[in-house]
């Protein structure tokens, strides 16, 4: 029979989470998967269901790879393979087959994110050609409970507000956001809030994109607004929020954005590196 691919869509999601579970496992960064976080995954990932698929060896599911497809570009959001099947070759015809996916739909570049320390997964895609980019940087910082000025009022912001924040962000800092980070990835972020800042004169200091798990926070996005900067932003949101939270987590800042540099001089360790590669198309 060989192999053979069958669109995400076409397969149930209880199917999907057996299969995530059984790839994964044992993988540099294990990964337990439910209908739930299946949900919110490909909802904030953007996974097109027709594009990604299950990949088939003689009638078994043995990969599965998760697309994503923006303007001329695409995102491998999740790929793998039974263990039993790794360096098989298996792995380049899933290649092969998502490079035609994206080729279909003119893409120009694909872009993926490895774990530093998964050093096969790196070589891996170095094989087929793709490049190291940079890094990203995932943050983590204990907050220290202070007494709150009464300087700053932080109230709920709205979405779409972000989004043209976030734009203007990118000209303003001259940023270059990873997929994570680009404006339109806002949209679909489910499960989180936004919270915009204020001084007493009612000058807005800025927005932040933030959601919860516990006592932990977690910043996807900080917007400064015209007339403030990163480390002011930061300092007010960590000022606030160690009220209700214990610890912040900013995951995958990209080590040449502002945010990137403000992190590190307002002391957050660094937990997690992973390393933003990028295949070209001709």
């Amino acid at each position: 029979m060989g192999e053979s691919f069958v669109p995400l869509s076409e397969v149930s999601k209880l199917e999907i989470v057996e299969l995530l579970n059984m790839i994964f496992h044992d993988y540099v960064l294990k990964m337990h998967w439910s209908l739930e976080n299946l949900e919110r995954e490909l909802k904030e990932n953007d996974v097109s269901l027709s594009d990604s698929f299950v990949m088939f060896e003689d009638g078994r599911k043995i990969g599965i790879a998760l697309l994503s497809v923006r303007r001329k570009r695409c995102r491998i959001a999740y790929m793998g393979i039974l263990k039993a099947y790794r360096g098989t070759g298996l792995g380049f015809r899933m290649m092969d087959k998502i490079v035609n996916i994206c080729k279909w739909h003119g893409a120009k570049e694909i872009v993926l994110e490895v774990p530093e320390m998964d050093r096969q997964a790196v070589r891996f895609y170095e094989k087929f050609g793709f490049r190291k980019n940079r890094r990203l940087v995932t943050f983590y910082k204990k907050l220290v409970r202070k007494v709150d000025d009464g300087k700053y009022e932080i109230k709920s912001g709205e979405l779409n507000k972000v989004v043209e924040l976030a734009y203007e962000s990118v000209s303003r800092f001259k940023r270059r956001p990873n997929w994570h980070r680009e404006p339109e990835n806002l949209r679909w972020l489910e499960g989180y809030e936004v919270c915009k800042v204020k001084d007493n004169e009612g000058n807005e200091i800025g927005n932040c994109v933030w959601g919860c798990k516990d006592d932990v926070i977690y910043f996807m996005e900080i917007l400064p607004g015209k007339d403030a900067g990163f480390d002011e932003l930061l300092d007010i949101l960590l000022d606030n929020f160690c009220k209700n939270y214990n610890y912040i987590m900013i995951p995958l800042v990209p080590e040449d954005d502002p945010l990137y540099e403000s992190a590190m001089r307002k002391g957050f360790d660094t937990v997690a590196w992973h390393i933003e590669m990028v295949l070209k198309l001709h």
